[in-house]
């Protein structure tokens, strides 16, 4: 009887050593997720919560505060795109991209009075910058969603566009033709769950 109690006895520690050996813990200290604080990171790394100090939901007055050289202005509608009820009253200093130097635009929507798109705009760029900014937003964020390209006489564009779990990141370059002399270059961040939203409701 007592051999059959230590036999007994015996089993049920090699079951409770099989069950505790898989997780092995130093002392004072409990287990970590290595794998998913890797993922995490890299999730947060290739996205973008608004444009530079400019992060989606700010008020026009967190925005005057967050920006060096911010001044309010004149309250402006934005009429590029009817209907999306934007507006324009935060005026920032040109800022300098590669060799060129933009003019950012704010926009708040009528909604909430809330920063949710950011546009930043050259009137005359030169078609190479357009492929410097796209490499840069590449190392930044990955290989754009969207890569397209339109040549004929009449059309000649270049379009990249970034959909991130936050922003939509469009950079778009209109080159000269015979009816359009000028080579404009634009950077359009939006975002995505504002308009996503709006777009719900229709």
């Amino acid at each position: 009887m007592k051999r059959f109690v230590e036999i007994n006895y015996l089993v049920i520690m090699v079951v409770l050593i099989s069950l505790i050996a898989p997780y092995p813990l130093s002392a004072g200290k409990t287990a970590s997720k290595p794998k998913e604080a890797t993922k995490s990171a890299k999730q947060n790394a290739k996205d973008a919560h608004g444009w530079n100090k400019a992060e989606w939901g700010m008020t026009k007055e967190q925005l005057l505060k967050a920006i060096d050289g911010a001044v309010e202005i004149e309250k402006t509608p934005y009429t590029s795109e009817p209907g999306k009820n934007l507006y324009e009253i935060v005026k920032v200093p040109e800022v300098t991209i590669g060799i060129d130097k933009f003019s950012p635009a704010l926009y708040m929507s009528e909604k909430d009075n809330k920063l949710h798109m950011v546009k930043l705009f050259h009137g005359n760029a030169i078609e190479s910058q357009f492929g410097n900014i796209k490499s840069l937003l590449t190392q930044k964020y990955g290989s754009p969603t969207l890569d397209d390209q339109v040549r004929n006489r009449d059309d000649y564009e270049n379009k990249a566009k970034w959909i991130l779990p936050s922003t939509s990141i469009e950079l778009v370059y209109i080159g000269p033709t015979r009816h359009f002399p000028f080579s404009p270059l634009c950077l359009v961040y939006t975002d995505i769950k504002f308009f996503t939203e709006d777009m719900d409701k229709l």
